[in-house]
């Protein structure tokens, strides 16, 4: 059989190679004579997965190795007799720690959460894994998720109520129907709440901001800080948000080697299940070196991840590029970045305060 696989999945050698002749892929140029005569397709969010793609050649399974499924349209694939998969929380721990470094490059001191409310806007997968990192760092929380309610989250609240937080975190899916759409959610209205020096976070999906409205509110608000790791228009994003982010990254804050590792097990996994194949066994991940652990939060951070690295690079690659070589560069930097491990980072935070 023939399956097609993102150039940019690690270990699909070592799972889905197992069982089949591999064909890699660039997920932004995948065409849809590229699909004949294969069984499984496995992308990651660069891929649209449609009729447009799919019509002519259909495999037999579609599988993403990210938690999102804004790329997917599932309803025709189901239509189609297409099984699919994808990979929830894969990359949730990653994402939390991508905050928590984001939030000490901003100097934010993690010991001294006792007195800062933060705001978590989608308390699922990653935000609910925020939500009891920094209660256990001592901040006070809210938390807007329409589709829950406060026997589950007591901290639930208004948008309205949770906008006024000190930070403020995004981390829902990007929707453009059913009862609570997010698309453009985040606008004039909602950046007019936020409090003086607040810093507002998005590493969720670009595309839950009103950018231009967002740019204009940093022209009259310079106290607010911004940190955006997703952007509306990836990867051609917008260069003057750009040079105002505090840190801007390019859509990494997932990108952890266990959290990859994570999300091709899971959909290696329904693949088997699927063609009924004996999943083959992924070695362990070798153990990250953490001795000594620096005295300091802002150095055990940097030695997480560095977050103004990315942003130093992301604006000399893109600041000043055209749309094709800016596109290219946003995802030249995505591929090419030193591949970060997972510390388990709150309980170390935790442990020294």
């Amino acid at each position: 059989m023939r399956c097609l696989v993102d150039e940019n999945i690690p270990f699909a050698a070592e799972t889905f190679g197992s069982h089949a002749g591999l064909t890699r892929f660039s997920g932004r140029e995948l065409c849809p004579q590229d699909l004949c005569g294969a069984d499984a397709l496995i992308v990651r969010s660069t891929t649209q997965v449609d009729s447009a793609l799919l019509a002519e050649h259909c495999p037999a399974f579609v599988g993403s190795c990210t938690s999102g499924l804004e790329h997917l349209d599932t309803d025709w694939l189901e239509a189609a007799g297409v099984a699919w998969a994808h990979a929830p929380g894969c990359n949730a721990q990653s994402v939390v720690e991508y905050v928590l470094c984001v939030l000490a490059a901003l100097e934010v001191d993690l010991a001294t959460l006792a007195g800062v409310t933060i705001g978590i806007i989608g308390c699922g997968q990653v935000g609910g894994r925020l939500r009891e990192c920094v209660r256990r760092l001592g901040a006070q929380v809210r938390v807007y998720d329409p589709f829950l309610n406060r026997d589950q989250i007591p901290e639930l609240g208004s948008l309205e109520w949770v906008c006024g937080a000190d930070i403020l975190c995004l981390h829902t899916p990007l929707t453009r129907s059913g009862p609570f759409p997010t698309a453009k959610m985040f606008g004039r209205e909602q950046l007019e709440r936020l409090p003086p020096n607040a810093i507002l976070l998005n590493a969720g999906r670009g595309g839950v901001i009103d950018e231009a409205q967002l740019l204009a509110f940093m022209r009259q608000r310079p106290d607010l800080r911004v940190a955006l790791d997703v952007w509306a228009d990836e990867p051609l994003i917008n260069t003057e948000l750009l040079g105002r982010a505090q840190i801007a990254t390019p859509h990494i804050a997932g990108y952890s080697l266990e959290g990859k590792r994570r999300g091709t097990l899971q959909v290696y996994r329904a693949f088997c299940r699927h063609f009924g194949f004996a999943p083959t066994e992924l070695p362990e991940l070798p153990p990250v070196a953490m001795e000594p652990v620096p005295d300091s939060l802002p150095a055990l951070l940097r030695r997480v991840y560095d977050p103004l690295i990315d942003t130093r690079n992301l604006r000399q690659q893109c600041g000043g590029a055209s749309n094709a070589d800016r596109g290219r560069a946003f995802d030249a930097l995505r591929r090419g970045r030193v591949e970060r491990r997972e510390l388990g980072v709150a309980p170390i935070i935790s442990r020294k305060i």
